[in-house]
């Protein structure tokens, strides 16, 4: 079946949608998110079971702005579709850290969760994870970010990632699980 067209997009059944003035708000099983709407949304069922929501043409104000109304409409059926899918099922990403004495843990201090870090400098580094992410150490290599909001869980990996992006030559630092890195060839004598 298919879940969206260019204007109507299908509500999975886990998932609750409230409409509320220019917000919708979707409550699932992994969170709450809450999305500014700048067309106006109809919400409607048809045979009695599946839910939709219907992006129509219509601004909330539209003003002296010339907006390209497709492309809005676009942009708002895959927002929500965004949404949709990680309420349902959550995002998670992988890092690894490579390297001899580079390690990871996660501690509790001061009513917050923090990042322990230890990538070969002279000082070990502290990352505070943010409230709405899930951050899980199993064994001090590994390091697993999850949560309902796929761009804050990307932004954190990758701000994990930048205080020790893997080097060419050896391939020690922080690498995304699936991440290959091609090393460079040494110097010849």
């Amino acid at each position: 079946m298919k879940t969206y067209t260019k204007t109507h997009l299908r509500i999975p059944n886990k998932i609750s949608v409230i409409l509320k003035k220019k917000t919708l708000y979707c409550l699932g099983p992994n969170g709450v998110r809450v999305f500014p709407l700048k067309l106006k949304v109809v919400l409607y069922r048809k045979n009695n079971q599946d839910r939709f929501l219907k992006i129509t043409k219509i601004p909330y104000s539209c003003g002296n702005e010339q907006t390209n109304i497709k492309a809005l409409q676009g942009y708002t059926v895959g927002c929500l579709k965004e949404i949709f899918n990680s309420l349902n099922s959550g995002n998670t990403q992988k890092l690894k850290v490579v390297g001899v004495g580079f390690r990871m843990s996660l501690i509790f201090k001061d009513f917050m969760n923090l990042l322990k870090l230890k990538l070969g400098y002279s000082h070990d580094i502290y990352v505070k994870v943010p409230l709405e992410l899930k951050v899980e150490c199993p064994n001090p290599t590994l390091l697993y970010v999850s949560g309902s909001n796929k761009h804050a869980v990307q932004s954190f990996a990758s701000l994990i990632r930048s205080l020790k992006t893997p080097e060419p030559y050896k391939g020690k630092g922080i690498l995304f699980e699936n991440e290959k890195i091609i090393l460079k060839e040494g110097k010849k004598n």
